[in-house]
C-alpha cells in the first residue's frame, strides 16, 4: 500500500511505530522508541521500499513489547526454526534496500468472569485477516 493509505490504516487501528529492525554485519538489532510497560500487545512487521508498505508479520505479545522483541532477536540468531527463516527473509529484503519497522498497539482488556483479560490473541487473528496477503507467519504464505 502507498504511504498515505498506510498512515491512515495505522492511525485507524492505533498502531504506533516501536522500532526499526536493522542488520549490523550478521546481527539483528533494534532499539525500541518507547518502552511501554503495558502487557498484551498486537504488533506488525512492516516492510517498506520506495514509500510502499506491506505488512509481512502479525504477532502478539502477552507481556511487554521489549520482552517479545528480545524473543524474536534470539530466534533470529538461533540454529534452526521459524526465527531463522524470518531472519533469512529480513536479510534478503534488507539486501534489496527494504526497511523493516515494528508497529504495535496495546490490546484492550475486557472482563470475563470478573477478571480483566487482554485480547491480544483475538486481535492477532483479526489483524491476520485484515492484512492477509504476504504474511510470513501464515503457512500458505511462507
Amino acid at each position: 500500500m502507498e504511504k498515505e493509505e498506510f498512515e491512515i490504516r495505522m492511525s485507524e487501528y492505533k498502531f504506533e511505530e516501536i522500532t526499526e529492525i536493522k542488520l549490523h554485519g550478521d546481527r539483528f538489532d533494534y532499539r525500541p522508541l518507547n518502552d511501554s510497560k503495558g502487557h498484551g500487545f498486537v504488533y506488525l512487521w512492516i516492510e517498506e521500499l520506495n514509500d510502499s508498505y506491506e505488512v509481512v508479520y502479525v504477532g502478539k505479545a502477552g507481556k511487554t513489547m521489549k520482552s517479545r522483541l528480545s524473543q524474536h532477536k534470539g530466534g533470529f540468531h538461533g540454529r534452526k526454526g521459524i526465527g531463522l527463516k524470518n531472519a533469512e527473509k529480513l536479510k534478503e529484503g534488507i539486501g534489496l534496500g527494504k526497511r523493516y519497522f515494528v508497529y504495535a498497539r496495546e490490546s484492550p482488556t475486557r472482563k470475563i468472569h470478573g477478571i480483566g483479560v487482554p485480547f491480544e490473541s483475538l486481535e492477532e487473528l483479526a489483524f491476520m485477516q485484515i492484512f492477509k496477503g504476504k504474511l510470513w507467519n501464515i503457512a500458505n504464505n511462507a
